[in-house]
């Protein structure tokens, strides 16, 4: 089994899982708003949908007595075949559609 992370940083790539759904996410970039606000632009890959611009702290899946959420980095490689996978299931669904 991977080793759970608490803290995300830019340029890698995580799986979440939130109960029995999962999510994948890479960080691209980090943005100081404040002292004491960092966000971090992802772009998330979920069961349903790709959102290209999804912004979250860097501590957000921080584990505490209440927390749901495992988190586990993954290979550039794995995000890229769940990016990939995702892309093709929308256009297929756009094409059939638009006939």
């Amino acid at each position: 089994m991977k080793k759970q992370v608490t803290i995300l940083e830019v340029g890698k790539c995580y799986r979440v899982k939130y109960e029995n759904i999962s999510w994948c996410i890479r960080i691209y970039e980090k943005i100081v708003i404040t002292e004491n606000l960092t966000l971090l632009s992802a772009i998330e890959v979920g069961y349903t949908s790709i959102n290209m611009r999804s912004y979250i702290s860097a501590n957000i899946y921080q584990q505490n007595e209440n927390s749901k959420y495992e988190v586990q980095e993954i290979s550039n490689s794995e995000f890229m075949h769940e990016f990939r996978s995702k892309r093709n299931e929308i256009n297929k669904l756009i094409r059939k559609i638009s006939n």
